[in-house]
């Protein structure tokens, strides 16, 4: 199926595709991918194969184990971890992805390093290292953290082993609506 043109080289149009995935613990998704045929843009996201409410899940970080805890986010996902400072939401092309906390704090990483290289601020450069630091003692499961994913459409969630302590709440009204009026769709 090939659908509207590429908004990065304007010539192409999107093929679809679909795949059902199995998320243990939780049951079956699919993954949702739009790649241009012309450039190769793609644009994926995750759906979720039941409605949920608007959810928030909490895990506190205290180990290297927990960091294996799987991270199912979808585009409307919202990640937080206080203690760091990080706060991931959402751009217009935001896209679904399943990695483990462990994968969330790399990205982090990758993004941390990048952004360093333009930065002119010694503040502004401390602030990078002293996160990239505690990245690194959470990485060695010397860093206790909170790991926060919220999603207004309830297609994220958080998956961990048995025994890993998983808190699930559903976000109130006025949350659901704060997160979708932010959202440039």
């Amino acid at each position: 199926m090939t659908y509207s043109k590429c908004p990065v080289c304007e010539t192409g149009g999107f093929k679809l595709s679909s795949t059902e995935v199995d998320i243990p613990y939780y049951g079956q998704a699919y993954i949702i991918t739009l790649i241009c045929e012309v450039c190769g843009f793609r644009i994926t996201d995750i759906v979720l194969n039941k409605i949920n409410p608007p959810t928030a899940y909490y895990a506190k970080i205290r180990s290297v184990e927990d960091l294996k805890i799987k991270v199912v986010k979808s585009s409307t996902g919202i990640i937080r971890i206080p203690e760091m400072g990080v706060k991931m939401e959402p751009g217009a092309v935001s896209q679904g992805y399943i990695t483990n906390i462990e994968g969330i704090l790399q990205r982090v990483e990758d993004a941390t390093i990048m952004v360093k290289g333009w930065l002119k601020s010694e503040k502004k450069l401390d602030r990078c290292n002293q996160l990239l630091e505690k990245i690194n003692r959470a990485v060695n499961g010397e860093f206790e953290f909170t790991f926060i994913i919220e999603d207004p459409l309830g297609n994220s969630l958080l998956v961990g082993a048995p025994g890993q302590i998983i808190k699930k709440r559903k976000l109130t009204e006025k949350q659901i609506n704060s997160m979708l009026s932010k959202r440039k769709y």
